[in-house]
């Protein structure tokens, strides 16, 4: 039996890049009080040269800021051992969109504005898969 990691055992860690610091904030404070540690990454090259993009249960990734295409980010971050399922925020869904995501492995698309708890519901969602597939391959 293989051990779970450190990382899991302490409590689910979300990656988010996104330039709205304010969102990425109140974010935090949300899932923070459900035991979510939220890191905040406020450019590609941080969210990639994170220290826990191995471990995180789940990638948020703005489509858009800097001119940073979210599929391939996430890409990137596969390339660099990130497990997690990733949701992508987007301004406009278009099916050309749609099929760069799936074919990238992303998760889920949400279009923004979101103005529900849609993307809350969707991260804890993301977490709870992201624990189950760690548990059972670790068992």
């Amino acid at each position: 039996m293989r051990e779970v990691s450190k990382m899991a055992e302490a409590g689910p860690v979300v990656l988010i890049y996104s330039d709205d610091e304010p969102v990425g904030q109140a974010l935090r404070f949300v899932l923070g009080m459900d035991g979510v540690d939220v890191r905040l990454c406020p450019d590609a090259a941080s969210l990639l040269a994170s220290p826990v993009l191995r471990e995180a249960h789940c990638l948020v990734l703005k489509d858009g800021p800097a001119g940073v295409d979210g599929c391939a980010l996430l890409r990137a971050a596969r390339a660099r051992g990130a497990r997690a399922p990733a949701i992508l925020l987007v301004s406009l869904f278009t099916a050309s969109l749609g099929a760069r995501a799936a074919e990238a492995g992303v998760w889920l698309v949400l279009e923004r504005p979101i103005m529900d708890n849609r993307l809350i519901d969707a991260i804890m969602d993301c977490v709870t898969s992201h624990r189950r597939q760690l548990l059972s391959t670790n068992t």
